[in-house]
């Protein structure tokens, strides 16, 4: 039998270990959850990660059934795989987890959205946060970002308006189709930008008891926490301060009536679907 062959050469995960993933559409508030959550006593969350979403493609790909007969050449089982990648990334957020003395980890990054059926295998016991926003704030927003990828090279969806709502739908409508897997039952809360910052006490609560940890009022004072040993990211002014809805609406100001109608011909109806709006007559 291919599983009594096999050695399990990586360093033991806790059975109880419980990170905890934020994702959803860049500029859509996750750096503000994430430093939020951040300051909770028994939570720690560093800068954007950013590359998971990439060792879940290879963990895909390694899974895949065109790989399989390689894999069991190479006397690798499903389960050996899956605590390959299990400890690999573990490895990866483990010291920031030991430093900061907190009881779990949360890793923030926007396409972790894309990749939370593969994550969810690789750690059973994982909870997915998927922040939505406006995407025709999103849009706004986005087409004033100069992003590049590791190579340098002009993110598609910062180049232009129309782009940027291509993206949005995109993103938005893979979370909430992956969302009804049975591998993500319980385990994934969806969390609106708006309310957050107009309610951020009650959403907070919310978003802890979903955890399961206790509340604690430091999630409110997460603009006090120091930063200074982090990257700078595009969020890192912003949630340097207190609270403010100023973002909210903002294509109200920005929007042309061009613009609108090619917002409304890509994503009018997902609009409606998030409860944005209840009809394309805006």
């Amino acid at each position: 039998m291919l599983e009594e062959k096999l050695v399990n050469y990586t360093q033991q995960i806790p059975d109880d270990y419980q990170p905890i993933f934020i994702g959803g559409a860049g500029r859509s508030g996750t750096t503000l959850l994430r430093v939020m959550l951040n300051s909770h006593p028994n939570l720690c969350s560093g800068p954007e990660f950013k590359l998971l979403p990439q060792f879940m493609d290879l963990y895909k790909q390694v899974n895949s059934s065109s790989y399989q007969p390689i894999a069991e050449s190479y006397l690798l089982s499903s389960e050996y795989i899956q605590s390959i990648f299990a400890t690999f990334i573990y490895n990866f957020l483990e010291p920031i987890r030991n430093y900061s003395r907190a009881q779990r980890v949360v890793e923030k990054s926007p396409h972790n959205v894309l990749v939370m059926k593969e994550l969810v295998q690789v750690f059973p016991n994982a909870k997915f946060i998927h922040v939505i926003r406006d995407g025709r704030d999103v849009a706004c927003s986005l087409k004033r970002m100069e992003w590049t990828n590791f190579n340098g090279e002009p993110l598609w969806y910062v180049e232009n308006l129309e782009n940027a709502t291509k993206y949005w739908a995109e993103i938005i409508t893979k979370g909430i189709e992956d969302a009804k897997s049975p591998l993500l039952n319980g385990k994934i809360k969806f969390v609106k930008y708006e309310e957050l910052v107009s309610n951020p006490k009650n959403i907070m609560k919310k978003v802890l008891n979903f955890l399961e940890e206790q509340w604690n009022p430091s999630v409110l004072d997460y603009n006090k926490v120091q930063r200074n040993e982090e990257p700078v990211e595009s969020s890192t002014k912003q949630v340097s301060k207190k609270l403010y809805t100023q973002s909210m609406n903002r294509w109200q100001r920005e929007f042309t009536d061009e613009n609108k109608e090619m917002f409304k011909n890509i994503a009018g109806s997902l609009l409606i679907q998030m409860g944005y709006e209840d009809s394309l007559n805006w």
